[in-house]
């Protein structure tokens, strides 16, 4: 049983590991969408709607290649920090496990932010024409309100993502230590944390095994949105086995 001392000071210190990731994806995802904000306007007034969709499903693939970089990072840092705490040797963020890991969510996250784009772009473009707004002027409101979106939004890729990438990094390097044993889950220590969070706080379970909501670690995005979208939930680890 973790005390809640010990709970609080190891949540505190891994958030703040997190808050540099944070501003770094961040940065990069506000950059991407900035990016876009700028040429939808062009691609609506020379092709329309069907030309917006098929302009962002295009940018699928940069979406999956800066969110795959970007998670290596993240897995690197934080399964070098578990895996530090219990053997002296050097982590391998080249795992076929992290490379699947990698490879997998990258495409899944990004075919997920497109889409999001797309429903939005539709969105602006369904309300200038029931408005009777002109090609041009439902462009320029279709970038304005892209545009606007693009900070909210990439903040909440950010914590979204970045919560998930440095749990599994984290779980990663227990693994790899192949002397844990237990994880256990340490939920947010403020007044935001989720109330489903609140009630599996200190839940132990084997390292192998989902925890009583089926995630395997805070943030695992298998997971549904409503369990881990700005999660910030981590989990310590044990050396012994879990007692039933």
């Amino acid at each position: 049983m973790l005390s809640e001392e010990y709970k609080v000071h190891y949540w505190k210190a891994f958030e703040r590991q997190r808050e540099g990731w944070y501003n770094n994806v961040a940065s990069k995802t506000k950059g991407l969408l900035e990016e876009e904000a700028k040429k939808i306007e062009e691609v609506y007034i020379s092709r329309g709607r069907v030309g917006v969709e098929r302009y962002l499903g295009d940018r699928t693939r940069i979406w999956e290649r800066v969110l795959k970089s970007l998670y290596v990072g993240i897995i690197e840092d934080f399964g070098s920090q578990t895996y530090d705490l219990f053997v002296k040797k050097e982590f391998d963020p080249f795992s076929s496990f992290i490379n699947e890991w990698s490879d997998k969510w990258s495409a899944t996250r990004a075919v997920l932010i497109t889409d999001t784009s797309k429903v939005l772009a539709n969105k602006a473009i369904t309300s200038g024409l029931d408005a009777g707004q002109s090609v041009d002027k439902i462009g320029h409101g279709l970038r304005t309100y892209y545009d606007e979106s693009a900070g909210y939004r990439s903040m909440r890729m950010s914590r979204t993502e970045v919560v998930g990438a440095s749990n599994y990094g984290s779980f990663e390097g227990a693994r790899q230590s192949a002397v844990v044993k237990t994880k256990t889950w340490v939920s947010s220590r403020d007044e935001r944390v989720r109330d489903s969070h609140i009630a599996i706080d200190g839940e132990t379970v084997p390292l192998d095994e989902a925890y009583s909501n089926g995630l395997m670690y805070p943030g695992d995005p298998s997971g549904s949105g409503t369990e881990i979208i700005q999660c910030r939930c981590t989990q310590a680890y044990g050396t012994e086995e879990a007692r039933t």
